[in-house]
């Protein structure tokens, strides 16, 4: 397991609205939330934007995605990312719609493009705690 560089999910108070999302990820599965009126997914949402309704449900995708758009720091954001500079911080869009933030793993920063197309890997952190990242397909 790696050594936590950065805050977890424990630390910046996953709450009721979350909490089914790391619950999942630390069985390596991805989960969205979906509108139950008109399908529209997102990621989290405490309620659908289309139409306002409150009435979610955690359901599970694909792992496929695109780069959206991505950034690559050369000063850490955190001072606790200092070692890991560069990094980079991605948006991707998952085949079923939400966009999600994340890292892209498994290339170099420089490989990385918008329209890339990438699927969902595992970086189990600590027991209980794993970060849903995406690497190449």
């Amino acid at each position: 397991m790696a050594v936590p560089t950065k805050p977890l999910p424990s630390e910046f108070n996953a709450d009721e609205l979350d909490q089914p999302f790391w619950d999942a990820a630390a069985q390596h599965r991805l989960v969205v939330h979906q509108c139950k009126v008109c399908k529209r997914r997102y990621w989290p949402a405490s309620s659908c934007v289309q139409h306002g309704d409150k009435d979610m449900e955690w359901v599970p995708v694909s792992g496929r995605a695109k780069v959206y758009t991505y950034t690559v720091f050369h000063r850490p954001f955190l001072i606790e990312r200092q070692k890991e500079v560069p990094y980079n911080v991605a948006v991707v869009e998952l085949e079923e719609g939400p966009l999600m933030f994340t890292n892209i793993v498994g290339c170099a920063n420089s490989d990385i493009k918008i329209g890339m197309s990438v699927r969902v890997v595992w970086e189990d952190v600590q027991p209980g705690v794993t970060l849903p990242k995406f690497s190449p397909a």
